[in-house]
């Protein structure tokens, strides 16, 4: 499963606003679901971009790139949220990666 912490935040906002409580009953997120970055976003529209005519039909949401680096075991998951050392010791290192993937493959400034 893949979470879009933006857009979660965003639905669970509405649905607080038509009245629905939101509570730890009715809303189970896995500690092992993979977080979808700004840079999966940027990424996805990026190789649209590319593309042009040969596009594949994206949302743009970022979804074909979080789910490649879940692959590749370079993304954080939302447990990782619950331990921040290790998430400051695992974040630049992904950060730094996705940098020079965006600028080197794309030459776009990061």
């Amino acid at each position: 499963m893949v979470i879009d912490v933006e857009h979660l935040y965003g639905e669970v906002a509405r649905l607080r606003e038509a009245g629905i409580k939101i509570t730890p009953d009715n809303l189970k997120i896995s500690d092992r679901a993979t977080i979808c970055m700004p840079y999966h976003k940027l990424l996805d529209n990026l190789e649209e971009d590319r593309l042009g005519d040969a596009k594949f039909g994206s949302t743009r949401r970022g979804i074909a790139p979080v789910y490649a680096d879940k692959y590749m075991k370079k993304t954080l998951r939302m447990g990782d949220l619950l331990n921040m050392e290790h998430t400051a010791r695992r974040l630049p290192s992904i950060v730094e990666w996705k940098n020079l993937t965006i600028a080197g493959g794309y030459g776009h400034d990061r």
